[in-house]
């Protein structure tokens, strides 16, 4: 029993460092993101513009997009399981 007490401080731990872990990826992502859609604008601006380019720069973003959506249910999870598991 007492194997199991101590179990559960540590599995809290692990928790938080995967919600903190993965707070931080969302930010990462939806900042490249946003650096993303900036340059897409500026080749989509241009004269003659790439489309080479511009079809890498859509595909980044999408790729980005669906990654965050993965995330943040993985987020939504590990929030649930901890608050669930790990209350005060």
């Amino acid at each position: 029993m007492a194997e199991a007490t101590a179990t559960a401080p540590r599995f809290c731990d692990l928790l938080k460092s995967g919600i903190k872990f993965i707070e931080k990826e969302i930010q990462s992502k939806t900042r490249r993101i946003d650096r993303l859609q900036q340059e897409l604008a500026e080749l989509m601006s241009q004269l003659n513009p790439d489309p080479a380019q511009i079809d890498v720069r859509k595909r980044e973003i999408r790729e980005l997009e669906s990654e965050l959506e993965s995330d943040r249910a993985q987020l939504n999870a590990f929030q649930e399981e901890f608050s669930i598991l790990c209350r005060p």
